[in-house]
């Protein structure tokens, strides 16, 4: 097979989802949700243990009703991956099809 020099995100056949404005990395609303917490002492490499699958980020940007952002905090020695949507709804039905009490 002979390589052809380009990539889907370069020729239009990217499989990602469109991308809704005002929403994503660094965008904040009322509502949160913590996806996942760990330890975090600074270390690089414990950096990548604690995140949001690009597979639940998806099912955000397709499903939610509003707008939703998603952002990263550090507190003390622990890392906070949090969602945060602006629709109480949307983080409602969010937290029950995932299992976040």
């Amino acid at each position: 097979m002979k390589a052809t020099g380009t990539t889907p995100q370069t020729n239009g056949t990217s499989a990602e989802p469109v991308w809704r404005e005002d929403c994503g990395y660094n965008k904040f609303f009322e509502h949160e949700v913590i996806w996942q917490q760990g330890n975090y002492s600074g270390l690089d490499e414990e950096w990548s243990q604690v995140g949001i699958p690009h597979s639940v980020l998806s099912d955000i940007n397709n499903n939610a009703k509003g707008k939703y952002g998603w952002h990263f905090d550090v507190i003390r020695n622990t890392k906070y991956a949090k969602i945060t949507f602006e629709n109480k709804d949307d983080a409602f039905w969010f937290r029950l099809r995932n299992k976040i009490t």
